[in-house]
This record gives C-alpha cells, sequence and structure tokens, in this order.
C-alpha cells in the first residue's frame, strides 16, 4: 500500500500548485470599487474551500480504492500511484467544469 503514499504525493503537488496560484493573485481590489469588493486573492481562497476542497476530497476516497484495484506487484509502487492520481484527475477537472459553466 506504498503506492498509496506516492499518490498522496501527487495530492500534495496539487495543493501546492493551489498555494503558488494563491500568492501569485493580487490582494487590490478592483479600480473604481466601492462597498465590499472581493479581491483575486479573496476569490481565490473561495474556490479553495468551496470548490477545490470537495474536489480533492472525493479524489482521494476514489484514488484509495483505485489504487487497492491496481497491482503494485506488477507496476511498482511509483507506476500505481501515479497511475491512480491521473485515473482519478477526470473527476475534478469535471467538477470545476460543473461548478463553473
Amino acid at each position: 500500500m506504498r503506492s498509496f503514499g506516492v499518490f498522496l504525493g501527487w495530492m500534495v503537488v496539487t495543493v501546492i500548485g493551489y498555494g503558488v496560484w494563491y500568492l501569485a493573485a493580487p490582494d487590490v481590489p478592483p479600480w473604481g470599487c466601492r462597498g465590499i469588493c472581493a479581491t483575486e486573492r479573496d476569490r481565490v481562497v473561495f474556490l479553495g474551500w468551496f470548490v477545490l476542497a470537495p474536489c480533492l476530497l472525493v479524489q482521494a476516497l476514489l484514488g484509495l480504492l483505485v489504487n487497492a484495484r491496481y497491482s503494485e506487484e506488477y507496476w511498482g509502487e511509483f507506476a500505481t500511484g501515479t497511475a491512480a492520481f491521473f485515473t482519478t484527475v477526470p473527476l475534478p477537472v469535471f467538477m470545476l467544469l460543473v461548478a463553473f459553466r
């Protein structure tokens, strides 16, 4: 079951990418905004908590099931974890497309 650690490593890479996106987002309100204004960084936080976090949770649970079905003896730990991650990637992509259509 060490391949699940590889799978979680790919999930950590995804979260690090989100963190870089958060740090790169400007924290300046839109020009000419009056009242309560959301900055790009606020939008990234909203996206992370209400869209990306549930997607990653579902992907982790599905990845656990997929990872258990793949053969570690045949592929090896790294290939099994990587295949499980990229097999489950379409699910959060689909969820994001549905959320922002």
